[in-house]
């Protein structure tokens, strides 16, 4: 049962973030790393 679980746990992850979810973490991700980027430009 635990492997069972292990083994799918993966599959969903992928299913997530390869939807909405990936997109709103690399949203996050652009924004932290355009912040600082505009700050050191002004």
């Amino acid at each position: 049962m635990k492997n069972k679980d292990n083994i799918q746990r993966p599959g969903l992850r992928r299913k997530k973030f390869g939807s909405k979810a990936f997109l709103r973490n690399v949203k996050k991700k652009i924004n932290k790393i355009s912040k600082p980027k505009k700050i050191g430009i002004h």
